[in-house]
């Protein structure tokens, strides 16, 4: 195991490419037809354009043919790179390889075109007599019927085209299962239908809202004229509202009596004289009244006898201090 070789993954995804390439131009090719030529239509013109189309359509058929026969090559090379790299898928390249070697040893010895032109003439029956076009016993070809590409095509005159998209498709899934080489298209793909269903389901449904609404319009019952409120009428501010009557109380604050604290406050009487009202408003106006002259007496004599208290008390405080300072002094002078 450790001296195993490691996976060509290269080799594997352009492989992967070359099948997917060849299962394209093989649906194209099985799109291909021509409609059968008029009977009645006997003219040299129409034969002339019949002719001509069919010598487009075996044109076209041939071109695709080649191009899967191009791209099958390339698919045989790298199988065979992929059988040498992966042991896991050898018998499935072994298959794939096996099953189109018809196609390689038909290549190899018709690569002489000019034996090919020489042994057919390189005329369009016999090419579509040999993949099958139209009955292999058939000896002309009159433009009676219609050809029709179908899995029965035999690609270079050997193979049932068929047989080939089975072979491809087998090695495709085995690479697929082995790389995972489609998983993220998958998830994708499930997301992007997972968002086109909830959009689905978010869609509301026109018709039955319009129904819903027209039931709820034909269940609406419709109120009286005799019941209904009287709408109020419009106030007009500056004119229609009636001035407010004055007041007439009159609110006062008595003085507050001095006290004997030792920080006073006066306290002004408040006086809030009747509102007077102008131009339809009612205003007030509240005024200070000014102290009186003996308010004022009772207050600077509060404060001249808080002051004379302090001084006193200061000076009992220093009396009582001096005694306790005496018997000190004299001990000291005698010393």
């Amino acid at each position: 195991m450790l001296f195993m070789a490691r996976p060509d993954s290269k080799s594997v995804h352009a492989l992967a490419d070359l099948l997917e390439m060849i299962e394209v131009a093989a649906d194209e090719l099985l799109d291909q037809k021509l409609a059968p030529r008029d009977g009645a239509a006997n003219g040299d013109a129409e034969l002339e354009s019949y002719l001509a189309s069919l010598r487009q359509f075996s044109n076209r058929v041939r071109s695709l043919e080649l191009t899967i026969v191009a791209k099958l090559e390339q698919a045989r090379a790298r199988a065979r790179a992929v059988a040498r790299t992966d042991w896991r898928l050898r018998p499935i390249m072994a298959m794939f390889t096996s099953g189109t070697q018809g196609y390689a040893d038909h290549l190899a010895a018709h690569n002489d075109r000019d034996a090919v032109r020489f042994n057919a003439g390189d005329q369009i029956f016999p090419f579509l007599r040999s993949r099958e076009l139209v009955p292999p016993l058939s000896t002309h070809y009159d433009g009676g019927t219609e050809l029709l590409v179908t899995d029965s095509y035999r690609l270079l005159g050997l193979i049932k085209l068929r047989d080939l998209l089975e072979n491809c498709e087998a090695a495709l899934n085995a690479l697929d299962a082995h790389y995972d080489l489609y998983d993220w298209q998958t998830d994708a793909e499930d997301a992007a239908d997972d968002t086109e269903e909830a959009a689905v389901e978010l869609r509301p449904d026109t018709a039955k809202l319009e129904l819903v609404v027209a039931a709820a319009r034909e269940a609406a019952i419709p109120v009286p004229e005799a019941e209904a409120t009287p709408a109020p009428a419009a106030t007009n501010w500056g004119e229609s509202i009636e001035p407010v009557a004055a007041l007439t109380a009159e609110v006062v604050v008595e003085d507050v009596p001095a006290s004997a604290s030792a920080e006073p406050e006066a306290v002004p009487a408040l006086v809030v004289e009747p509102a007077q009202a102008t131009a339809g408003v009612a205003q007030t106006e509240t005024t200070v009244a000014e102290p009186s002259p003996a308010h004022i007496e009772a207050v600077r004599r509060e404060g001249e006898q808080s002051l004379k208290t302090l001084t006193e008390r200061l000076a009992d405080m220093k009396a009582a201090a001096e005694p306790a300072a005496g018997p000190e002094a004299a001990d000291t002078v005698a010393a």
